[in-house]
């Protein structure tokens, strides 16, 4: 767990801020070292920086990338943010930004919305977190997609099949099991030792049916990429 979680999500703040920045990444990297088991270690400590560090210390992104698709099936939204981005980076398609990259930040914004609504709200450090999250990488995304696609993520919505894979993508969700630990929620908690005010694990269930059903009624409502009122 780690031993401050305000300074956690701060630096993963940070991070988000500062996706479409080249140079900030090459930086960061300089810290890092890519051992897998080490970044395994990290993920079940919830140790998120020295854990992307380790992650873009990999300059061709493809043992990253690697290892970041052996934990897709955890749904941890630090990590799925980071893969749709390191997707796109090593095959710039349409149809990887379709049927991968954008559906990973949508399982990102669900996982990560559905665990604020475990916390009491007095206890999250910051409510609006998904919110920033999706923004920011949305805009990494978006920013790769014009240099490689000379596109938008609006535009590639409107000519290609990208609702199909979204609203796929959001089925598997729906019908995934996994529920992150106690412990795995620290990172968003003003105080992580305060368990009391994580809500009856009997409740997980329904509060991500709530999540999907807010999702899809948003999605169905806006046609295009429901977020992109948010980044764009």
């Amino acid at each position: 767990m780690p031993t401050n979680s305000r300074n956690s999500l701060e630096q993963l703040y940070a991070v988000a801020e500062n996706r479409t920045s080249d140079a900030f990444i090459k930086n960061e990297a300089k810290g890092g070292k890519f051992f897998p088991m080490q970044l395994d270690l990290w993920v079940n400590e919830g140790d998120w920086m020295p854990l992307l560090r380790g992650l873009w210390s990999d300059e061709e992104g493809v043992r990253a990338l690697e290892w970041l698709r052996g934990k897709e099936h955890q749904s941890l939204p630090p990590l799925l943010y980071e893969q749709s981005i390191h997707e796109f980076t090593l095959k710039p398609t349409v149809r990887t930004a379709c049927e991968r990259s954008i559906p990973l930040i949508v399982e990102a914004t669900l996982s990560l919305l559905h665990q604020q609504k475990l916390i009491e709200k007095g206890a999250l450090i910051e409510p609006r977190a998904a919110e920033m999250f999706e923004s920011k990488y949305l805009e990494k995304l978006n920013d790769l997609v014009g240099r490689s696609l000379q596109t938008s993520l609006p535009e590639l919505m409107l000519t290609s099949d990208c609702g199909h894979h979204i609203l796929k993508r959001v089925q598997n969700v729906a019908e995934k099991k996994i529920f992150p630990s106690e412990n795995g929620l620290s990172w968003l908690m003003l105080d992580p030792l305060k368990q009391d005010a994580i809500l009856p694990v009997s409740s997980w269930e329904e509060h991500k049916e709530g999540v999907l059903r807010s999702w899809f009624d948003d999605w169905t409502a806006r046609p295009s990429l429901p977020f992109c009122g948010s980044a764009f």
